[in-house]
């Protein structure tokens, strides 16, 4: 039900703010996409919204260099405490930047 008063809403709102010079009544947004890594030559996007996922922030770089953990075989790998990683949702939706144009000062869709 909600969908489809949805749906009519943006279909009845675009006609009217199309009659007043603009593009459309919508909204868009951007999904952010993440990217997991584990090494130089495995890495992958996540890009599903809503899921959920653990990260590492790593807040001393010399401390803790993980530039290349696991790269090198000849090093020795630096363990990392599961406690350390923080759980965090794929849940930020950024808005679409809208411009003004210069001669009618109205805005519009990038």
């Amino acid at each position: 039900m909600c969908t489809k008063l949805a749906k009519l809403f943006v279909e009845s709102i675009d006609r009217v703010v199309q009659e007043l010079g603009y593009c459309c009544g919508r909204q868009y947004a951007y999904l952010p996409k993440l990217m997991l890594c584990y090494g130089k030559q495995q890495c992958w996007e996540i890009s599903p919204y809503g899921y959920y996922y653990y990260y590492y922030s790593n807040s001393e770089p010399s401390r803790f260099n993980l530039s290349s953990v696991g790269d090198d075989s000849t090093q020795t790998l630096v363990e990392i405490p599961k406690q350390i990683f923080l759980l965090a949702q794929n849940n930020i939706r950024k808005p679409e930047i809208m411009i003004v144009c210069i001669v009618c000062t109205r805005r519009w869709h990038q």
